[in-house]
Formats: structure tokens, sequence, C-alpha cells
């Protein structure tokens, strides 16, 4: 059976797991934005993100590209419903899109397509990866969409940085 003839099962089942994903991101996030932000708009600690690079890294990278839509779309969908402009919602689910994104990347970069958390360092290289600097490039985005008038690298960078790193 060649790429092309794949039974619609298959296109079917990807994209049961996409609109699946979406939701479950959607609600993650809304519950995280809502229990956890206080006074400000930041969550105290940002799962879904962790949960998503988790999924992306034990699946085929053909089958991603709905996935990633589909997450992007809840991000955007949670923000919304959070209270966010169209614009702020689609800024901060790009920066936690290229979260997302760069930290698969950089984990089948330098760690391989199955990281083994067994293995001292593939752990270790994805927490550097996926855990330090993926949340500080999504922060640098954030603090961008988050800044009212204060320097990028004020607290709403910081607290982003933080919270994704946490998750």
């Amino acid at each position: 059976m060649t790429k092309t003839t794949r039974p619609a099962i298959c296109h079917l089942s990807t994209m049961t797991i996409a609109l699946i994903g979406g939701l479950m991101f959607a609600c993650l996030a809304y519950a995280s934005i809502e229990l956890s932000r206080g006074d400000g708009r930041i969550a105290a600690v940002w799962v879904p993100n962790a949960l998503a690079i988790a999924w992306l890294l034990r699946t085929r990278a053909g089958r991603n590209r709905l996935f990633f839509a589909a997450i992007f779309s809840g991000n955007v969908a949670a923000n919304l419903a959070a209270g966010d402009t169209l614009a702020k919602a689609l800024s901060l689910a790009s920066a936690n899109g290229v979260e997302i994104g760069l930290a698969v990347l950089l984990v089948r970069r330098f760690v391989g397509w199955r990281p083994d958390m067994g293995v001292l360092r593939d752990l270790i290289l994805l927490c550097l990866l996926a855990g330090l600097l993926a949340p500080l490039a999504s922060a640098t985005i954030a603090g961008i969409a988050l800044a009212d008038g204060e320097p990028i690298a004020g607290p709403s960078f910081l607290k982003w940085w933080l919270t994704d790193a946490l998750g």
C-alpha cells in the first residue's frame, strides 16, 4: 500500500485524536488559567504544553501537524474564554506553539526520536531543552504580548518562563 492510498480509517483516527487533543488542551488551559492565575493573567503552573510535548514526542512526525493545529485552536479558545482579546489570544497561543514546537524539535535533534526517561542523559537533556530553553523562547513572545508598556524582560516574562518551566 502506498503512502497516498492509506485507508480512510487512518485519517479518521488521526483527526479524532487531534480533535480530542485540541479539546483537552482547551479545557486544561482554561482550568490552569482560571484556577491558578490569581489577579494576574499568567497561570501559576502551566501543564498543557508539557502534555502536548509528551504526546508529540510519542507519535510519528507526519501525524503531528493536525494535532498541533488542534491544540493551537484549543489554546486560542481557552484564551478567549479567559477574557483575552483576539490579538492577545493569538499572541499567547503562538508563544505556546513556539515553545511546544521548539521543545519537540530540540529534543528530537539532540536526544532522539524516542527519549528514554530511564536514561539519565536523555532526562537531563529533555529538562534543559524542553524545560528551560523552549519556555525561554515562548516567554519572549509572551513578554511582548503582555508588556503593556513595561520592559519585555519584566515580571510577565519571568513569570511566564518559570511557570512554563515548572510544567
